[in-house]
């Protein structure tokens, strides 16, 4: 009897360990609202129906995007009357949504709901475990004609829609855990522009004293001397009379 109750209490004590490992989150309604989440650490939060939740984190260069999700503590019944998709999408730092945002399944359910969930696996089956793409440098993203897949913050988003009955309201509570695996690759630096010579400016030329440009200092002198003599002979003129 001691040990049935020693095992209850321990279990007990477990199940609240476990939800306390998981941080606090609120994901944000659209791309600007993201939180910027720290890469590798869990984070708890609960997915209305008909709802969109944004989640970003930065990746470098080299880097992909490791993604984890739970979906804890859900029955059949519960998941099947929350949504008639679920979905796990990935965007680019453009914005962009990946058409293929699975490269690596890990867990083996892709990127949406899987079906055929029961009560006896809904726990194995209600978690994805996935790797994005790998982010290229900087220049070769920027010279892709598909979507932008370079380094900057990316972003996650969850979804759950029901279509045929827009007046249920539910929640789930989901874990997400999202890291940049791999080591980041060195950018390559700017080609360094060819310097370029500074034309020196053309010296001014100094006044020909022959040229065009005025008198010369000899014809100066000479009309100088003709003023002179003209002053000298009008004075001899006013004397005499």
């Amino acid at each position: 009897m001691r040990l049935a109750l020693a095992v209850l209490a321990a279990l007990a004590l477990a199940a609240p360990a476990r939800a306390q490992d998981a941080v606090p989150a609120v994901g944000g309604g659209s791309f600007n609202a993201a939180p910027l989440l720290e890469p590798g650490v869990t984070y708890r939060d609960t997915l209305l129906l008909g709802e969109y939740l944004y989640y970003a984190v930065p990746l470098e260069s080299g880097q992909r995007l490791h993604v984890q999700v739970r979906v804890p503590g859900v029955d059949k019944a519960t998941w099947e009357r929350s949504q008639d998709a679920f979905a796990i999408n990935l965007h680019t730092p453009q914005r962009e949504q990946l058409d293929t945002p699975v490269v690596e399944d890990v867990a083996g359910n892709g990127s949406t709901g899987p079906a055929g969930v029961t009560d006896a696996n809904v726990d194995e089956l209600l978690r994805w475990d996935f790797f994005g793409p790998v982010t290229e440098p900087f220049q070769a993203a920027a010279e892709d004609a598909n979507e932008y897949a370079g380094a900057g913050t990316w972003y996650v988003s969850l979804t759950s829609v029901r279509a045929n009955d827009r007046d249920t309201v539910a929640e789930l509570p989901v874990e997400l855990t999202l890291d940049a695996d791999g080591e980041p690759v060195p950018e390559e630096p700017d080609p360094t522009p060819e310097p370029t010579a500074t034309p020196t400016p053309a010296a001014t030329p100094a006044p020909d004293a022959g040229g065009d440009g005025g008198p010369s200092p000899g014809a100066l002198l000479g009309a100088g001397v003709a003023g002179l003599a003209v002053g000298l002979v009008a004075s001899r003129a006013l004397r005499r009379r």
